[in-house]
């Protein structure tokens, strides 16, 4: 499963290059474009690079930790719940991912995003946090859930097999200003990753995003339409692709 992180240091850079970005967007993962104040390049030297996916990416389901390498434990994290337990929601994406969140009773008629940030500087994640909006935010997240939903359906390279309507599909989920979207809760933990060359400690930021599926249907539905009917000249082959993946669109969604 694919959730969203962002490096603190390079929010204003991504900012002022969005719109460049957006013609780039195919099984490489995009970074997410948020609004920040210029604080964050004081902390840019000590925030640590997004860790990339790799080029193959995974369907949505692939649980978040799959990216990071070693063993880790959690010694410190927001003092929410208790000074012990962590939020149902937090467990649950770090053992389960997106589906262990969308399982709960609360959001059994909701699709979840999370967006991720990890660092060094707690200071710098808290204004990532603060600068955080749905409306703003929310199209990369569900962009991303899009393009997975593409890798997972497809049998080889998705650019390949569906051509240019798999690049214009995600950048049109890229493009649309979603209604629905709600921040649900924030929460962050210190991490400590053990090895034979000692020990380093880094901070995940998570935000909670929820959405009625009903509602996020409905705008993802007029995508999918706009986009097929500009498609509709396609290459028979091509063309019976591409009906099987807008009629199984919500399989795995």
């Amino acid at each position: 499963m694919h959730e969203v992180q962002q490096t603190a240091g390079n929010v204003m850079n991504q900012k002022t290059t969005y719109s460049h970005r957006l013609t780039y967007v195919l099984v490489h993962v995009v970074t997410r474009v948020i609004g920040a104040a210029m604080v964050f390049f004081a902390a840019c030297a000590a925030a640590p690079k997004e860790a990339a996916l790799p080029d193959n990416v995974e369907p949505y389901t692939v649980l978040p930790e799959d990216r990071w390498s070693g063993p880790y434990q959690i010694i410190e994290h927001k003092p929410e719940v208790s000074e012990e337990d962590l939020p149902e929601w937090v467990s649950r994406y770090l053992d389960e991912g997106i589906p262990g969140i969308e399982a709960l009773p609360q959001y059994e008629d909701h699709y979840i995003f999370v967006g991720r940030n990890s660092g060094t500087n707690r200071d710098a994640l808290n204004q990532w946090v603060e600068a955080f909006t749905p409306v703003q935010d929310s199209p990369l997240l569900i962009a991303k859930r899009v393009q997975a939903r593409f890798v997972g359906a497809s049998t080889g390279k998705a650019d390949r097999e569906y051509g240019r309507y798999f690049e214009t599909l995600v950048r049109a989920a890229m493009d649309t200003v979603y209604t629905g979207v709600r921040k649900e809760a924030d929460y962050w933990i210190l991490k400590r990753f053990s090895s034979d060359d000692g020990e380093e400690d880094s901070y995940d930021f998570f935000i909670l995003l929820s959405v009625e599926k009903k509602e996020l249907q409905s705008q993802l539905n007029a995508i999918l339409e706009k986009v097929s009917n500009d498609f509709q000249t396609a290459p028979k082959d091509q063309a019976a692709v591409i009906n099987r993946f807008r009629a199984t669109f919500y399989e795995g969604f």
